[in-house]
Protein backbone atom coordinates (compact mmCIF):
# COMPACT_ATOMS: atom_id res chain seq x y z
CA UNK A 1 0.00 0.00 0.00
CA UNK A 2 1.20 3.73 -0.61
CA UNK A 3 2.63 5.92 1.88
CA UNK A 4 0.57 8.16 2.45
CA UNK A 5 2.87 10.92 3.21
CA UNK A 6 4.86 9.94 0.02
CA UNK A 7 1.81 10.37 -1.91
CA UNK A 8 0.40 13.93 -0.57
CA UNK A 9 3.95 15.41 -1.16
CA UNK A 10 3.89 14.20 -4.22
CA UNK A 11 0.44 15.68 -4.70
CA UNK A 12 1.89 18.92 -3.96
CA UNK A 13 4.48 18.89 -5.66
CA UNK A 14 2.45 17.86 -9.00
CA UNK A 15 0.18 20.79 -8.26
CA UNK A 16 3.27 22.63 -7.63
CA UNK A 17 5.08 21.59 -11.52
CA UNK A 18 2.24 22.86 -12.86
CA UNK A 19 1.59 25.84 -11.79
CA UNK A 20 5.33 26.43 -12.04
CA UNK A 21 6.15 25.13 -15.36
CA UNK A 22 4.10 27.46 -18.05
CA UNK A 23 5.05 30.69 -16.27
CA UNK A 24 8.34 29.68 -16.38
CA UNK A 25 8.17 28.96 -20.12
CA UNK A 26 6.15 32.08 -20.66
CA UNK A 27 8.74 33.86 -19.14
CA UNK A 28 11.16 32.48 -21.29
CA UNK A 29 9.12 33.22 -24.39
CA UNK A 30 8.47 36.81 -23.40
CA UNK A 31 12.31 37.16 -23.05
CA UNK A 32 13.73 40.44 -21.86
CA UNK A 33 13.38 42.37 -19.81
CA UNK A 34 10.78 40.63 -18.18
CA UNK A 35 13.20 37.64 -18.03
CA UNK A 36 15.81 39.66 -16.17
CA UNK A 37 13.09 41.20 -13.90
CA UNK A 38 11.83 37.59 -12.68
CA UNK A 39 15.15 36.83 -12.17
CA UNK A 40 16.00 39.78 -10.22
CA UNK A 41 13.12 39.01 -8.44
CA UNK A 42 13.43 35.22 -7.55
CA UNK A 43 17.49 36.68 -6.11
CA UNK A 44 15.47 38.84 -3.75
CA UNK A 45 13.31 35.69 -2.52
CA UNK A 46 16.55 33.49 -2.56
CA UNK A 47 18.67 36.39 -0.78
CA UNK A 48 15.67 36.44 1.72
CA UNK A 49 15.87 33.17 2.72
CA UNK A 50 19.46 32.79 3.01
CA UNK A 51 19.75 35.76 5.36
CA UNK A 52 16.93 34.37 7.30
CA UNK A 53 18.27 30.60 7.16
CA UNK A 54 21.88 31.65 8.50
CA UNK A 55 21.59 32.69 11.76
CA UNK A 56 23.07 36.36 12.44
CA UNK A 57 22.99 39.60 14.09
CA UNK A 58 21.78 41.95 11.14
CA UNK A 59 19.69 40.46 8.49
CA UNK A 60 18.66 43.49 6.95
CA UNK A 61 22.62 44.22 6.15
CA UNK A 62 22.86 40.86 5.03
CA UNK A 63 19.44 40.29 2.97
CA UNK A 64 20.54 44.20 1.23
CA UNK A 65 24.00 42.83 0.45
CA UNK A 66 22.82 39.63 -1.34
CA UNK A 67 20.31 41.07 -2.97
CA UNK A 68 22.17 44.03 -4.20
CA UNK A 69 25.29 41.69 -5.75
CA UNK A 70 22.04 40.10 -7.80
CA UNK A 71 21.35 43.16 -9.19
CA UNK A 72 24.58 44.29 -9.85
CA UNK A 73 25.82 41.06 -11.59
CA UNK A 74 22.40 40.77 -13.89
CA UNK A 75 22.56 44.14 -14.74
CA UNK A 76 26.04 45.30 -15.24
CA UNK A 77 28.50 43.88 -17.77
CA UNK A 78 30.37 41.13 -16.31
CA UNK A 79 33.75 42.23 -15.89
CA UNK A 80 32.46 45.37 -13.67
CA UNK A 81 29.62 42.74 -11.90
CA UNK A 82 32.49 40.65 -11.10
CA UNK A 83 34.31 43.28 -9.25
CA UNK A 84 31.58 44.80 -7.03
CA UNK A 85 30.51 41.39 -6.47
CA UNK A 86 34.16 40.72 -5.06
CA UNK A 87 33.72 44.06 -2.97
CA UNK A 88 30.32 43.07 -1.75
CA UNK A 89 31.84 39.66 -0.69
CA UNK A 90 34.72 41.33 1.33
CA UNK A 91 32.60 44.09 3.08
CA UNK A 92 30.04 41.02 4.21
CA UNK A 93 33.15 39.01 5.16
CA UNK A 94 34.52 42.05 7.19
CA UNK A 95 31.16 42.80 8.63
CA UNK A 96 30.22 39.13 9.85
CA UNK A 97 33.75 38.68 11.59
CA UNK A 98 31.60 38.47 15.17
CA UNK A 99 29.53 35.76 13.96
CA UNK A 100 29.05 32.33 14.18
CA UNK A 101 28.66 31.19 10.53
CA UNK A 102 30.76 33.62 8.97
CA UNK A 103 31.86 31.87 6.40
CA UNK A 104 28.00 30.80 5.28
CA UNK A 105 26.75 34.80 5.83
CA UNK A 106 29.76 35.36 3.38
CA UNK A 107 29.02 32.84 0.93
CA UNK A 108 25.54 33.80 0.26
CA UNK A 109 26.45 36.46 -2.00
CA UNK A 110 28.44 34.48 -4.85
CA UNK A 111 26.74 31.81 -4.53
CA UNK A 112 23.01 34.09 -4.78
CA UNK A 113 24.26 36.21 -7.31
CA UNK A 114 26.85 34.32 -9.65
CA UNK A 115 24.50 30.83 -10.07
CA UNK A 116 21.51 33.14 -11.09
CA UNK A 117 23.38 35.38 -13.13
CA UNK A 118 25.17 32.37 -14.88
CA UNK A 119 21.62 31.55 -15.95
CA UNK A 120 20.90 35.23 -17.86
CA UNK A 121 24.39 34.41 -19.26
CA UNK A 122 23.14 31.16 -20.75
CA UNK A 123 19.88 32.68 -21.81
CA UNK A 124 21.55 35.53 -23.30
CA UNK A 125 24.51 34.40 -24.90
CA UNK A 126 23.39 30.42 -25.82
CA UNK A 127 19.65 31.03 -26.74
CA UNK A 128 16.28 29.87 -25.37
CA UNK A 129 16.48 26.02 -26.90
CA UNK A 130 19.77 25.44 -24.51
CA UNK A 131 18.71 27.23 -21.81
CA UNK A 132 15.02 24.99 -21.95
CA UNK A 133 17.82 22.27 -22.55
CA UNK A 134 19.42 22.34 -19.07
CA UNK A 135 16.25 23.39 -17.04
CA UNK A 136 14.32 19.62 -18.56
CA UNK A 137 17.96 18.41 -17.24
CA UNK A 138 17.75 19.48 -13.56
CA UNK A 139 14.19 18.56 -13.42
CA UNK A 140 14.81 15.33 -14.85
CA UNK A 141 17.39 14.78 -12.35
CA UNK A 142 15.39 16.47 -9.62
CA UNK A 143 11.75 14.27 -10.71
CA UNK A 144 13.88 11.01 -11.41
CA UNK A 145 15.80 11.04 -8.21
CA UNK A 146 12.69 11.49 -6.13
CA UNK A 147 10.71 9.18 -8.08
CA UNK A 148 13.47 6.10 -8.00
CA UNK A 149 14.48 6.79 -4.83
CA UNK A 150 11.67 7.08 -3.27
CA UNK A 151 10.34 3.68 -4.75
CA UNK A 152 13.49 1.91 -4.88
CA UNK A 153 14.93 2.73 -1.95
CA UNK A 154 18.27 0.56 -1.13
CA UNK A 155 21.99 2.08 0.12
CA UNK A 156 22.15 5.47 0.84
CA UNK A 157 24.42 7.84 -1.47
CA UNK A 158 25.55 10.52 1.56
CA UNK A 159 23.38 9.64 4.91
CA UNK A 160 25.05 11.98 6.95
CA UNK A 161 24.19 14.60 4.39
CA UNK A 162 21.00 13.75 3.59
CA UNK A 163 19.45 10.88 4.97
CA UNK A 164 16.92 10.74 2.48
CA UNK A 165 19.26 10.14 -1.08
CA UNK A 166 20.02 7.05 -2.40
CA UNK A 167 22.61 5.75 -5.47
CA UNK A 168 19.08 3.99 -6.67
CA UNK A 169 17.87 7.66 -7.13
CA UNK A 170 21.19 9.15 -8.36
CA UNK A 171 20.72 6.43 -10.91
CA UNK A 172 17.18 6.65 -11.54
CA UNK A 173 18.07 10.53 -11.46
CA UNK A 174 20.43 10.50 -14.48
CA UNK A 175 18.34 7.82 -16.61
CA UNK A 176 15.62 10.63 -16.32
CA UNK A 177 17.84 13.97 -16.95
CA UNK A 178 19.30 11.94 -20.73
CA UNK A 179 15.72 11.35 -21.33
CA UNK A 180 14.60 15.30 -20.58
CA UNK A 181 17.68 16.72 -22.14
CA UNK A 182 17.19 14.07 -25.22
CA UNK A 183 13.08 15.45 -25.19
CA UNK A 184 14.58 19.17 -26.19
CA UNK A 185 17.09 17.33 -28.79
CA UNK A 186 14.21 15.84 -30.84
CA UNK A 187 12.24 18.95 -30.62
CA UNK A 188 15.04 21.04 -31.90
CA UNK A 189 15.71 18.01 -34.49
CA UNK A 190 12.19 17.79 -35.66
CA UNK A 191 11.93 21.53 -35.88
CA UNK A 192 14.70 22.49 -37.75
CA UNK A 193 15.44 18.99 -40.00
CA UNK A 194 13.65 20.21 -43.03
CA UNK A 195 15.91 23.59 -43.42
CA UNK A 196 18.88 20.88 -42.15
CA UNK A 197 17.98 18.80 -45.10
CA UNK A 198 18.62 21.98 -47.56
CA UNK A 199 21.96 21.98 -47.05
CA UNK A 200 23.27 18.44 -46.22
CA UNK A 201 22.18 14.99 -47.59
CA UNK A 202 20.18 12.47 -45.37
CA UNK A 203 23.44 10.58 -44.80
CA UNK A 204 24.59 13.62 -43.32
CA UNK A 205 22.11 14.60 -41.45
CA UNK A 206 21.74 11.32 -39.84
CA UNK A 207 24.85 11.20 -38.78
CA UNK A 208 25.28 14.68 -37.53
CA UNK A 209 21.97 14.42 -35.40
CA UNK A 210 23.05 10.64 -34.07
CA UNK A 211 26.51 12.45 -32.64
CA UNK A 212 24.77 15.56 -31.19
CA UNK A 213 22.24 12.86 -28.98
CA UNK A 214 24.85 11.18 -27.96
CA UNK A 215 26.78 14.43 -26.99
CA UNK A 216 24.24 16.04 -24.90
CA UNK A 217 22.92 12.85 -23.72
CA UNK A 218 27.02 12.81 -21.77
CA UNK A 219 26.31 16.27 -21.14
CA UNK A 220 22.94 15.34 -19.66
CA UNK A 221 24.65 12.75 -17.52
CA UNK A 222 27.14 14.87 -16.30
CA UNK A 223 25.20 18.30 -15.59
CA UNK A 224 22.73 15.91 -14.36
CA UNK A 225 25.91 14.59 -11.62
CA UNK A 226 26.36 18.44 -11.02
CA UNK A 227 23.19 18.97 -10.32
CA UNK A 228 22.47 17.13 -7.93
CA UNK A 229 25.83 17.99 -5.72
CA UNK A 230 24.31 21.32 -5.72
CA UNK A 231 21.49 19.40 -3.87
CA UNK A 232 23.73 17.75 -1.93
CA UNK A 233 25.46 20.80 -0.95
CA UNK A 234 22.27 23.39 0.13
CA UNK A 235 21.19 19.84 2.22
CA UNK A 236 24.95 20.32 4.25
CA UNK A 237 24.10 23.79 5.02
CA UNK A 238 20.69 23.34 6.19
CA UNK A 239 22.15 20.66 8.27
CA UNK A 240 24.73 23.05 9.48
CA UNK A 241 22.37 25.76 10.34
CA UNK A 242 19.63 23.16 11.70
CA UNK A 243 17.05 23.09 9.18
CA UNK A 244 14.61 21.46 7.14
CA UNK A 245 13.81 23.60 4.62
CA UNK A 246 14.82 27.12 3.23
CA UNK A 247 11.18 28.13 3.69
CA UNK A 248 7.76 27.13 3.19
CA UNK A 249 7.05 29.68 0.11
CA UNK A 250 6.63 26.94 -2.21
CA UNK A 251 4.53 23.77 -0.87
CA UNK A 252 5.22 20.29 -1.34
CA UNK A 253 9.09 22.10 -1.93
CA UNK A 254 9.78 24.09 1.16
CA UNK A 255 11.64 27.10 -0.33
CA UNK A 256 12.38 28.51 -3.51
CA UNK A 257 16.39 27.70 -2.60
CA UNK A 258 14.86 23.94 -1.98
CA UNK A 259 13.24 23.86 -5.71
CA UNK A 260 16.17 25.53 -7.71
CA UNK A 261 19.98 24.70 -5.35
CA UNK A 262 20.61 22.53 -8.06
CA UNK A 263 19.95 24.64 -10.97
CA UNK A 264 22.35 27.94 -9.76
CA UNK A 265 24.40 25.70 -8.76
CA UNK A 266 25.14 23.38 -12.14
CA UNK A 267 24.62 27.36 -14.21
CA UNK A 268 28.15 28.44 -13.57
CA UNK A 269 29.35 24.89 -14.82
CA UNK A 270 27.15 24.82 -17.93
CA UNK A 271 28.16 28.10 -18.97
CA UNK A 272 31.83 27.65 -18.85
CA UNK A 273 31.49 24.83 -20.72
CA UNK A 274 29.71 26.64 -23.15
CA UNK A 275 32.57 29.58 -23.25
CA UNK A 276 35.35 27.19 -23.12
Amino acid sequence: MANPSKMNSLTKRTITALILVPFVLSVLIVGNPMFEICVVLLGFLLAWEWANMIPSKNKDLYLASYSFAVVVLVEYPKIWGFIIVALITAFVFIKARKEKKRFLLTLGVPYISIGLACLCWIYQDVGILFFLWVLFVVWGMDTGGYMVGSTLKGPKLMPKVSPNKTISGLIGGLVFAVLAGSLVVWYVESTYADVALNYISDKEYLFIFKGVYVIMGLLAMLFGFISQMGDLVESAIKRNVGVKDTSGLIPGHGGVFDRIDALIFVAPFVYLWFKM
